[in-house]
């Protein structure tokens, strides 16, 4: 995988680190939320064999997030270009979660994955050959 080359632009520094640290909170609050269904259907059956198929269901259900989360919060960090992309897609989506995703994503989340992509070989070599004829003009 490609990774992002060290940026000069001081405001878009840290938003590799701003975006893994929201996949974070994210992680949290889905754990958060799988308690909070398992003491659920804890208070509400009774059932021991019911019980337990529930809470396999309810991991079931909650371990993709969980997972995604966590590599997308692990590739941010390592400024991978493919947890941007994912972490575009992931925000977008909480955009959908009227009114409050949708204040969150717009204003917290999506800013976070402006990030700088890399300088490719062909801009460095027309970069360094722009400045060469600049030099010969002077």
């Amino acid at each position: 995988m490609k990774k992002l080359k060290e940026w000069e632009d001081e405001f878009y520094n840290n938003n590799h680190i701003r975006a893994s640290n929201r996949h974070i909170a994210l992680l949290l609050w889905n754990i958060f939320l799988t308690v909070i269904f398992v003491a659920i259907v804890t208070t509400e059956t009774s059932n021991t064999e019911k019980t337990i198929y529930d809470y396999a269901v309810i991991i079931l259900l909650a371990s993709p997030f969980l997972i995604l989360h966590v590599l997308l919060a692990i590739g941010c960090r390592r400024k991978l270009i493919l947890a941007r992309k994912g972490s575009k897609i992931v925000f977008a989506l909480i955009l959908l979660g009227f009114p409050v995703g949708t204040f969150l994503a717009m204003f917290s989340f999506l800013p976070t994955t402006i990030w700088k992509e890399p300088i490719t070989g062909e801009q460095i070599r027309a970069e360094a050959k722009r400045r060469a004829e600049m030099g010969r003009e002077n």
